[in-house]
């Protein structure tokens, strides 16, 4: 069995890494905008982790969960990066992920 902890972890800190050295510490610039990633399906062991953890929440309209991207404030650039590579590094071990994003 996976250990979701590490896995998460590692994914997560990787992104932040990755969207700092790419965009820099800034995150007052524009444009604003908000990304998140959707995991299906919402009843795997990684996704029902994901809930208990408080990581994501379910999502009824996308179906499957959605991690929300809350860091980065306002920077559709910092919060796009981040789940893109986050997102990335899930699909590397194996689960289904897909990153969305919007400008505000």
């Amino acid at each position: 069995m996976l250990d979701f902890e590490k896995l998460y972890q590692e994914a997560h800190q990787d992104a932040l890494n990755h969207t700092i050295e790419t965009n820099g510490e800034n995150t007052n610039v524009f444009p604003c905008g908000f990304a998140w990633i959707n995991i299906k399906p919402a009843n795997s062991a990684f996704s029902k982790w994901l809930l208990e953890k408080g990581h994501a929440r379910k999502d009824s309209y996308l179906k499957g969960i959605t991690i929300w991207v809350g860091q980065f404030d306002q920077s559709y650039y910092h919060k796009t990066s981040y789940a893109y590579r986050l997102a990335n590094n899930l699909i590397g071990q194996g689960i289904k992920a897909v990153p969305n994003s919007r400008m505000d």
